[in-house]
């Protein structure tokens, strides 16, 4: 015996991939690329900040080597690495990024 067909199947009639009532063909179906942490746009590629753990950007990335503490940041993420830390949370976002 056949099992039955899922219920946005039986209630369409038909089987094939061409949505149902709740999931329009093409909405939120599709995998979605990279988005930055800290701006939340889609980006095509992404980059781990210097400040913490977060996958930013390259338009967040040129934000953040603006930043007075990123040279501070860029030392301390370097020491631990020196010291076989390779997993350093960082030094903490500041506020104003």
């Amino acid at each position: 015996m056949r099992p039955a067909p899922p219920p946005w199947e039986a209630a369409r009639g038909r089987r094939g991939g061409r949505g149902t009532p709740h999931r329009p063909p093409g909405r939120g179906t599709a995998p979605q690329g990279p988005t930055c942490a800290r701006c939340r746009r889609p980006a095509d590629a992404t980059i781990l900040s210097m400040f913490n753990t977060e996958e930013i950007c390259l338009d967040c990335q040129e934000r953040e080597e603006q930043h007075p503490r990123y040279e501070e940041a860029r030392r301390a993420e370097a020491e631990a690495v020196r010291r076989g830390e390779l997993n350093f949370p960082g030094v903490g976002k500041p506020e104003d990024l």
